[in-house]
């Protein structure tokens, strides 16, 4: 799907397209829009659009939405997704894209650690050996040099534990809030926010991509709900 949008124009690096949805599990459009409209436009209309989706709901909820005692929480989890979006691609400009994923894609690892220091849950014994060997497999997958450490993989690593947060948040969120109450203060939140430098940075997007943008931002409504309803049957590790 990646090379078929890449070659509308030849000056798209459509390998990064394919090879960074097919490592990160995002759609492909999804890149394809951040590369014609920027990431901070690309971003900001992926929440609004789903913000507006929401409207009607909210409006039927409004009461309960708009009388949350966990508003606190609400922002706090829209502030982790942000952090983790910004982490993510600011990773990508010093970092290569197979170390930018694994730092990311620690973030189940995190969980049961931040769940140890903030709310108290045991690790077990299995689980300890299990962190142990994926800490274990980061290292070593890395290559370890004396660059290990870099800028890069650093603010990967922020996002990866920024998204270990946002997960431990929602696992709590989800036995108190409504599914369209969180992800109304989490689209909201984010449109609030990145409003401003989408203004700043903006490209005006061809007509051919507005469908992609519109996409984005009904898949993101589907792909929350989902992983809103997920964390509610479920814990956070």
């Amino acid at each position: 799907v990646g090379y078929y949008l890449g070659k509308k124009n030849p000056k798209f690096d459509t390998n990064f397209i394919t090879t960074f949805a097919g490592n990160i599990g995002t759609p492909a459009m999804i890149f394809y829009t951040v590369t014609t409209t920027g990431i901070s436009f690309s971003i900001f209309t992926q929440y609004f659009i789903c913000l507006l989706v929401l409207l009607p709901k909210v409006i039927k909820e409004k009461s309960a939405i708009l009388s949350s005692k966990n508003r606190k929480l609400l922002v706090m989890r829209a502030l982790c997704g942000i952090g983790y979006f910004t982490c993510m691609f600011t990773a990508l400009r010093t970092s290569s894209l197979v170390d930018v994923s694994l730092m990311i894609n620690t973030a189940p690892l995190w969980v049961p650690i931040l769940g140890l220091i903030f709310y108290k849950k045991s690790i077990g014994p299995k689980l300890y050996l299990t962190l142990a060997l994926g800490f274990t497999g980061v290292f070593f997958i890395l290559k370890p040099d004396n660059t290990i450490i870099s800028i890069g993989s650093s603010i990967a690593l922020l996002g990866g534990i920024f998204m270990a947060i946002s997960m431990l948040v929602l696992n709590r969120l989800t036995e108190k809030e409504s599914p369209t109450c969180i992800l109304f203060y989490y689209a909201l939140t984010a449109s609030v926010i990145l409003v401003i430098p989408a203004i700043f940075l903006w490209k005006t997007p061809a007509a051919s991509d507005l469908w992609f943008l519109l996409a984005n931002g009904l898949l993101m409504v589907l792909q929350q709900h989902l992983l809103i309803r997920g964390f509610g049957l479920g814990s956070a590790s």
